[in-house]
């Protein structure tokens, strides 16, 4: 008896066919559930996307950094300085991230976006045009402290407000808008003198701030509470920025001028983000056909074999290291585009449980700034003392033990309800403090131990062959 309601309750849910608004909430506020998709829904979750283009901006600008270190009519900027330039975006957000959970419970996630796409407006104003050296160090920070907080809040946000159908395209979009800021940054860099480069990145923030006023407010209904996909999500996170990302991408000028490749460095690193906008468009449109696990699975190989073969030539010091470079840094940004990127902040969105989502993605956003700020200030450092080849060797094996990771433990949440995957992470049995391995498929709900199998049919064998949800703990009974 005790088994079949532990079976009942892991059953899928059915779509909730109720609008946007739902009748117990206030006006202006926005519910969860699976709601159809409908003009509203896509324009409030372009409008929260749309917002992504301002963290990835904030990356990008780095690239402006040799044109200030060059530019000597206002101040000068030593290489020291440029780390703490590009270092100091994940220092403040260890700390603002914590902060940013706090406030998405206090003041609702979209007015905590509306503050932070303000304050990046600000922020840019104050770098572009300022005299002194200590204001641009305060406008960078400023600008952190708005990178910290749409970070903490764009998936659990895009998540909540997309329905089922829609959620993994949804999920991707602040990832494609982020490479899209990255790509901006460069591109302006390349063409531009920084402090005019700086100025037009004013310009994104300026018109995103009346459609934002638009978006209403979020409210959070479904109940319950695990930590082990944040646990599992801790790991993704740091394996992944241990695996090189973010020096790559903020420092790419640095690496091509250290590696003596042929090409303008400027415009290697413009190259590096039409590739990388191109992948998450890929990715963006074939999620939620190929899955989210294969796509993740596939990226840190590829990735982890291409920064791992271009170390060793680097290494070995052979004649065709200069070109294979770029070729190969070209791969892994392909790589991380195609699900390097977007997949874990999906799964964000996806794997935490809705009480713990805010306070979850701030851990998150804490852990993995804390290690991009570790890896960001030492990278010159690294490549000065063990080289640029030793070091690229060690980002790949990071991320060869990021693929052990997915392959391990991470589930395919491909067509699942989060409501399903929050019932599959938490079940356990109760005659046993054993985590169970739930199940979901059409007309069959199985609960399996690791001493046994317990299942409930709706339907024949060969009728329930196919998977909403696999699990990649035991083989599943779904097979």
């Amino acid at each position: 008896m005790k088994a079949k309601e532990q079976l009942s309750r892991c059953k899928p849910l059915q779509e909730d066919t109720s609008k946007i608004d739902s009748p117990t909430s206030s006006p202006g506020v926005l519910s969860a559930g699976n709601y159809p998709v409908n003009k509203r829904q896509i324009f409030f979750v372009v409008i929260v996307c749309f917002s992504s283009i301002l963290c990835g901006s904030m990356n990008g600008w780095t690239t402006v950094l040799p044109r200030l270190q060059n530019d000597t009519s206002r101040f000068t900027v030593s290489d020291e300085e440029v780390s703490w330039l590009v270092s100091m975006t994940p220092l403040i957000m260890m700390v603002v991230s914590m902060a940013a959970g706090v406030l998405m419970e206090g003041m609702g996630p979209t007015h905590l976006m509306q503050l932070s796409i303000a304050l990046s407006f600000g922020s840019w104003l104050i770098m572009a045009f300022t005299p002194y050296k200590w204001l641009l160090y305060f406008g960078r920070a400023i600008g952190a402290v708005a990178f910290s907080f749409l970070n903490t809040l764009l998936q659990p946000l895009v998540a909540e407000m997309s329905s089922t159908s829609i959620r993994g395209l949804a999920c991707t979009g602040p990832e494609v808008l982020g490479a899209f800021g990255v790509l901006l940054g460069s591109t302006l860099a390349a063409f531009f003198e920084w402090n005019v480069a700086t100025a037009l990145l004013a310009i994104p923030p300026l018109s995103l701030l009346i459609p934002s006023l638009f978006v209403p407010e979020f409210v959070e209904l479904k109940k319950g509470r695990n930590f082990r996909p944040l646990l599992l999500l801790l790991a993704i996170f740091v394996f992944r920025d241990l695996g090189g990302r973010a020096p790559i991408f903020q420092y790419a000028v640095y690496i091509f001028l250290r590696a003596g490749v042929n090409l303008d460095p400027f415009t290697c690193t413009v190259i590096l983000g039409v590739v990388r906008l191109f992948c998450v468009c890929v990715s963006a449109a074939v999620l939620d056909r190929v899955g989210r696990r294969p796509l993740l699975l596939g990226a840190a190989l590829l990735g982890g074999l291409a920064l791992c073969l271009v170390g060793l030539f680097l290494y070995l010091e052979l004649t065709a290291a200069s070109w294979l470079l770029l070729v190969c840094l070209m791969v892994y940004v392909g790589c991380y585009g195609l699900g390097l990127g977007p997949i874990p902040w999906v799964y964000v969105g996806e794997l935490l449980p809705s009480p713990i989502r805010s306070l979850g993605s701030a851990i998150l956003i804490f852990t993995g700034t804390l290690t991009i700020f570790g890896i960001n200030f030492a990278f010159l450092w690294m490549i000065r003392s063990v080289g640029l080849g030793v070091t690229l060797l060690s980002f790949s094996m990071c991320n060869l033990f990021l693929f052990l990771i997915v392959l391990r433990w991470v589930p395919e949440t491909k067509g699942a309800s989060l409501q399903e995957l929050e019932q599959a992470f938490s079940s356990r049995t109760k005659n046993s403090g054993k985590l169970t391995q739930v199940v979901i498929c059409e007309g069959k709900t199985s609960v399996n131990k690791k001493s046994g199998a317990k299942e409930e049919n709706g339907g024949t064998k060969e009728n329930d062959s196919k998977r909403l949800v696999t699990k990649s703990f035991p083989k599943s009974d779904c097979d």
